[in-house]
């Protein structure tokens, strides 16, 4: 149900692929430069018709295009995607997409279409800042926990509501585990809430910001 802190900020340190909480078929990569350049090399010709804005896009995390540039290098087996002018936003999700419909120049398809998520880099934020909605909770105010609902006692926050990441200690995890809240109930002396996993790209910032505060 958790991702664990200590795996999450090994990976944040990293550029390479990680699961996509929310679609396990496409994979994340974090901490990408704003002005990153995508470089994808092709065995054969790629037909420089095929390649155009509606089979190789960029969307942001609202889902709008993002105007990117969109190249044919090395005698069309090479494509290029630049980023947008004034590169990308900062601390930014975005959704990279490279068609299956494409076509070499001999007419077939490409067999190494592209579908992932990218995190950019955000500026380094100051130490002692933390994001709001990231709940320590001791173990003491952890009154039960089955399956997906916690019960809290009503001194982990005044007012716990949905979207907050709890950092949950266990005996398998000491230093926490991240869950977020979808639904919260608020009793005489407690909370009840069920959980379920944050988004990497989310808990990749919060991480950020938890290391920052150390």
């Amino acid at each position: 149900m958790a991702t664990t802190l200590g795996e999450a900020l090994k990976e944040k340190k990293l550029s390479y692929q990680v699961m996509n909480s929310q679609n396990n078929d496409v994979p994340i990569y974090p901490n990408i430069p704003i002005n990153k350049v995508w470089e994808f090399d092709f065995d054969k010709t790629l037909r420089d018709t095929t390649v155009n804005a509606n089979t190789v896009k960029v969307l942001d995390q609202n889902n709008k295009e993002v105007p990117i540039v969109i190249n044919l290098l090395n005698a069309n087996k090479k494509l290029s995607i630049s980023p947008p002018k004034g590169d990308y936003g900062k601390d930014v999700t975005y959704h990279l997409m490279v068609s299956k419909d494409i076509k070499y120049s001999d007419g077939s398809n490409i067999t190494n279409p592209q579908d992932f998520e990218f995190i950019t880099q955000r500026d380094e934020v100051e130490k002692g800042t933390l994001r709001k909605g990231i709940v320590f909770v001791k173990q003491s105010q952890i009154l039960g926990i089955k399956d997906d609902t916690i019960t809290l006692d009503k001194s982990v926050k005044k007012d716990l509501r949905k979207g907050d990441i709890l950092i949950i200690p266990t005996k398998k995890n000491p230093q926490g585990k991240a869950i977020k809240v979808d639904k919260v109930q608020q009793n005489d002396q407690s909370y009840t809430a069920t959980a379920i996993q944050p988004h990497f790209a989310e808990l990749f910032r919060i991480l950020i910001s938890i290391k920052h505060t150390k």
